[in-house]
């Protein structure tokens, strides 16, 4: 598969679950568009890996979603809500570091890009 065309900042792939996500991935186009005008390697590392825990909280919440519930241990929204916020806990620490190489993927691609211009 090639990719061609310019970098554009249409996120996110997929579509936010509520306005806490929607604020995050708003954030990260903030962080990663401040990064590239002032050409700062560690603000622009900080946003990447800012997207890849964006991008695991929503695998993850994605992944719950196909288990099948029976009902008989349902906590409701209360469980609901711990389980985002794990969900975040969770994909932040996944991410920090070398997490699952995403981050240091988009880092290497948005380097190019910004050599290029």
């Amino acid at each position: 598969m090639k990719v061609t065309g310019e970098y554009t900042a249409s996120l996110p792939l997929v579509p936010a679950q509520s306005s806490r996500e929607a604020a995050s991935v708003q954030d990260f186009q903030s962080t990663l568009n401040k990064a590239l005008a002032s050409s700062d390697d560690a603000r622009l590392k900080d946003a990447c890996r800012e997207f890849e825990a964006i991008f695991l909280k929503q695998l993850f919440a994605r992944m719950r979603a196909t288990v099948v519930r029976s009902g008989l241990l349902d906590g409701g929204l209360p469980e609901e809500i711990f389980r985002d916020m794990l969900d975040e806990a969770v994909a932040g620490e996944a991410a920090k570091g070398e997490g699952i190489g995403l981050a240091a993927e988009m880092y290497k691609y948005f380097r190019r890009m910004a050599e290029m211009k």
